[in-house]
């Protein structure tokens, strides 16, 4: 039973992310990714991981989709236009994604990880077997995310004085 509801939500997770991107409309994408981010959470829930589901819902569903939804309703986003784009950028942004998709592929196939969990014990979820996990294997990882995050926010913030008059 639990290898049906992980496919099963494996591929609603999957299928929505694929949607989230595909979409034109901003609203609709931060509808689709609130379904990543829920589907997500009943992932951790199957991974004996409670209080990194709750987090999942609390935090990205409850709290950045929703300052998401804010922000574009507040800015009355409308839609990318069909010819934003030339055929040229379309073959040029396809080409990125499949190479993009090709490494990953790549690299999950050669990738030899160790588990966060390795003892799988009662207390594998819990919220002191996360934090020996973020402060041990998982430090450089935690660590770069933060940085991938705080590079996101400075490009966001150059991004948007360049149209303040």
């Amino acid at each position: 039973m639990q290898d049906l509801v992980f496919y099963l939500t494996g591929g609603l997770a999957l299928a929505s992310g694929v949607a989230a991107v595909s979409r034109r409309h901003p609203f609709h994408t931060a509808l689709f990714l609130l379904v990543v981010f829920s589907a997500l959470a009943a992932l951790y829930v199957l991974l004996a991981s409670p209080l990194v589901a709750l987090v999942q819902v609390l935090l990205y569903g409850g709290a950045v989709v929703i300052l998401f939804l804010f922000v574009i309703m507040l800015l009355q986003v409308q839609g990318v236009p069909e010819a934003a784009l030339s055929p040229t950028a379309r073959l040029g942004a396809k080409l990125v994604a499949a190479a993009f998709f090709g490494a990953a592929a790549w690299g999950i196939s050669r990738w030899d990880a160790p588990r966060a969990f390795p003892e799988g014990g009662a207390d594998a979820g819990s919220a002191a077997a996360l934090g020996h996990s973020l402060v041990g294997p998982g430090l450089l990882p935690f660590e770069a995310s933060s940085l991938l995050l705080l590079v996101g926010v400075i490009g966001a913030v150059v991004l948007a004085r360049r149209r303040l008059p």
